[in-house]
């Protein structure tokens, strides 16, 4: 498949994640709100989801949603930008090589 369609979900229920603190985009399962507020300054806030501003986009996540506080715990990342950048009414969506490759930078190939 050649993008990213909904987002990435990360769950701490996966020891192996939560032990080596799992993380893109500066976000992980040890993110709270609070600090997302401080790493998203520009951006919208509703309840437990952030909407990311152009101006805070990093590493073309649009979207974070911080699911509760107790575990199992989830944190969805979404990478869909509903405007092209002429600001017209397109969905847009990174290439899956793109995220794959900052993944395998960070954390080596998966064991399959």
């Amino acid at each position: 498949m050649g993008f990213v369609a909904l987002g990435l979900a990360i769950a701490a229920a996966t020891p192996a994640f939560a032990a080596a603190g799992f993380a893109y985009a500066d976000v992980g399962l040890q993110t709270t709100l609070a600090e997302a507020r401080k790493r998203f300054p520009s951006s919208g806030i509703v309840g437990d989801t952030i909407y990311v501003s152009d101006r805070d986009r990093r590493d073309q996540v649009s979207g974070v949603w911080l699911a509760g506080s107790g575990k199992p715990r989830k944190v969805r990342l979404n990478f869909e930008r509903s405007r092209d950048a002429a600001g017209r009414a397109q969905p847009q969506f990174p290439k899956c090589k793109v995220i794959e490759s900052a993944l395998r930078a960070r954390y080596g190939a998966p064991d399959e």
